[in-house]
């Protein structure tokens, strides 16, 4: 497992239970042992900035990924309410402009 440091930046994983309600929260990491660190989140929807979470619960930021030919149903991360959430495509636009539905939500993005 990787050990992260003071600084670094990370997304921490939330879920209720299910893979449809997993979102992942942009943070870094104020402190920690190994096994638990102290995360001050960049911003949360519900108003909590800092918290202590296991390592099992980190990752570090994936890359961001320039357009590429996305279709109907593909699924993608999209950033909604502070957090990466899953959605899948409903639509693109000739303009490369998107319509998604987060999977779990009953409206349309």
């Amino acid at each position: 497992m990787r050990q992260y440091v003071r600084g670094d930046r990370i997304e921490v994983l939330k879920t209720n239970g299910t893979l449809l309600e997993e979102s992942c929260h942009p943070a870094r990491i104020v402190g920690g042992n190994g096994d638990v660190y102290t995360v001050l989140y960049d911003r949360h929807a519900n108003g909590v900035v800092a918290e202590r979470m296991s390592m099992r619960c980190i990752r570090p930021r994936p890359p961001l990924v320039e357009f590429s030919d996305w279709s109907h149903v593909d699924l993608v991360q999209v950033f909604d309410s502070f957090a990466w959430q899953s959605a899948a495509v409903l639509r693109v636009s000739e303009e490369k402009l998107f319509r998604v539905r987060v999977l779990g939500s009953t409206q349309d993005r």
